[in-house]
């Protein structure tokens, strides 16, 4: 059974960020070591061994509380497909918002530095074409993206499906962020350094949950 189903997005990710840390601030480097550590402890907790109440003695199959705040606004078939999709993970549904948080910062980072390799394990085949085009075009216009996103103030789950051994969960990502365009001589060129915007993101990320690989993959932005 799987017991870490974000690898990608809580840990595996992150200490593959390692191999940037030497191009990062010290204070981006003490984040991302923050979040390391966190989710070190998030999964000792789904090591550890159910109790009498949260167990079936018969299969020993964990039964898993979700966070109320995350179903109280979807109806009924999302609810279900939604808990349907974190039982058979194995995970609560804020271990879920968790890792999406974190694959959305990282994938943020990873479109503005040009990091490939970071947005090729995040996303699917056809959604990291799409952000590979938009980066080769920005080089093609000599222009260099810089962003800070500043917060991330809520994620709410609109839908999800689970169609055979295929699991769909879209998020609503409310952030606000920095984002403006220098040239080569780090001349702004578009945008302000100053102006915070306030941007709402759909995002879809999907998983066959009978595969072997435990990985999380973002299939559709917008």
């Amino acid at each position: 059974m799987d017991l870490i189903i974000l690898a990608i997005i809580a840990i595996f990710v992150a200490l593959r960020l390692r191999s940037e840390l030497g191009k990062i601030s010290e204070e981006e480097k003490e984040n991302i070591a923050e979040k390391i550590n966190q989710n070190s402890k998030i999964q000792t907790n789904y090591n550890t061994k159910p109790t009498q109440e949260n167990s079936s003695s018969e299969n020993n199959i964990i039964v898993i509380n979700h966070d109320d705040k995350y179903l109280e606004n979807l109806d009924e078939k999302n609810k279900t497909s939604v808990i349907a999709i974190m039982n058979r993970c194995s995970i609560t549904i804020d271990f879920f918002i968790s890792g999406a948080k974190s694959a959305f910062e990282m994938v943020i980072e990873s479109f503005a530095k040009e990091n490939f390799e970071n947005l090729e394990m995040l996303l699917s085949e056809k959604v990291f074409q799409e952000f590979k085009k938009s980066i080769e075009e920005r080089r093609g216009l000599q222009k260099i993206l810089n962003t800070n996103l500043i917060a991330i103030e809520n994620i709410e789950i609109i839908n999800a499906l689970l169609d055979k051994n295929q699991a769909f969960i879209t998020l609503k990502i409310k952030s606000k962020q920095i984002n403006y365009i220098t040239n080569f001589n780090s001349e702004v060129i578009e945008g302000n350094k100053s102006n915070i915007s306030q941007l709402t993101d759909i995002w879809t990320f999907r998983r066959d949950i009978d595969s072997a690989n435990p990985n999380w993959k973002i299939s559709a932005t917008s």
